[in-house]
C-alpha cells in the first residue's frame, strides 16, 4: 500500500511540475507576444522580452523532459521516490532559470511603468515567496515528525 501511495505522490508531483512550467511558458509567451506587437520598446522592455525568451524555452524544455522521463519510466516498476527518478542535474538549473527569468521579465515590465510600481511588485513578491517558503518548511517538518512517530509506534 505504501508503494502505491508513493507512486501516486510522484505522479501528482510530476503533474504539478508540468502545470507550473506550462503556466510559466504560457504567461511568458503571452507577454512576449504583447511586447513584440509594439513598434518601439524601451531598454527595460527589451530586457523583459529577453527574459521571457529564456523563460519560454526553458519551461517548454522542462515540460517535454518531464513527459519523456514519464514515458521511459512507465514500463519500469514504480520506485515511489522522486529523488530516484532519472531527472538530469541540469533540469534543476532549468527550473530555477525559467522561474527567475519569468519573474524578472514581469518585474521589468512593472518597473518600466514607474519605479514605484516595480517596487510594489518586488515587495509583494518577496512577501509571497517568504510565505510559501515558511509554509513549505512547516509542512516538511510536520511530515518528518509524523513519519518519525509512525516508525517508533
Amino acid at each position: 500500500m505504501d508503494d502505491q501511495t508513493d507512486a501516486n505522490t510522484v505522479s501528482a508531483e510530476r503533474r504539478v511540475v508540468i502545470l507550473v512550467h506550462g503556466a510559466i511558458a504560457g504567461a511568458s509567451l503571452a507577454a512576449a507576444l504583447e511586447l513584440a506587437s509594439r513598434e518601439a520598446l524601451s531598454p527595460l522592455l527589451l530586457a523583459a522580452l529577453g527574459c521571457f525568451a529564456v523563460a519560454v524555452t526553458t519551461s517548454i524544455a522542462l515540460v517535454v523532459l518531464s513527459r519523456v522521463i514519464y514515458e521511459l519510466e512507465k514500463g519500469s516498476p514504480p520506485d515511489g521516490r522522486l529523488g530516484n527518478q532519472a531527472w538530469p542535474a541540469l533540469s534543476v538549473v532549468l527550473a530555477v532559470v525559467d522561474q527567475i527569468a519569468c519573474y524578472a521579465g514581469f518585474l521589468l515590465i512593472f518597473w518600466s511603468f514607474h519605479w514605484i510600481i516595480g517596487m510594489v511588485f518586488l515587495v509583494a513578491s518577496i512577501v509571497a515567496f517568504a510565505t510559501i517558503w515558511m509554509e513549505e518548511r512547516h509542512l516538511r517538518n510536520t511530515k518528518k515528525i509524523r513519519k518519525g512517530s509512525l516508525e517508533h509506534a
